[in-house]
């Protein structure tokens, strides 16, 4: 006689490991992009960044050009705080930080 496996411990293992990838920067998304992201970075956030350039009286376009950034990323980072999925964590990193340097640079200052 075969017993029936559980499914019990392989749905537990799986939620713990989603739980540790969870706790190390990583969200599973659903909805329209489903799938798995990592967290950006800590620092300047998408609203933070929006609020500054329009302190600034700066464009997105004349953000994108001071940066290098392409415009649909800026304009996703600032509506979602997040920039493409599809690029590396350290250029996602890279690219925040430029964005704020050159918010810094022009006079803003964040606080966290």
């Amino acid at each position: 006689m075969v017993k029936p496996v559980s499914r019990t411990p392989q749905i537990d293992r799986l939620a713990l490991i989603q739980g540790v990838l969870e706790a190390a920067g990583v969200i599973f998304t659903h909805g329209e992009e489903p799938g798995v992201r990592l967290q950006d970075a800590k620092g300047m956030t998408g609203n933070q960044a929006q609020k500054a350039r329009k302190t600034l009286q700066w464009s997105l376009a004349g953000l994108s050009r001071l940066s290098g950034i392409p415009l649909p990323i800026l304009r996703r980072f600032e509506k979602t705080g997040h920039m493409a999925a599809s690029i590396r964590l350290t250029e996602n990193q890279e690219w925040i930080g430029r964005i704020q340097s050159l918010l810094e640079a022009a006079g803003i200052k964040f606080v966290q």
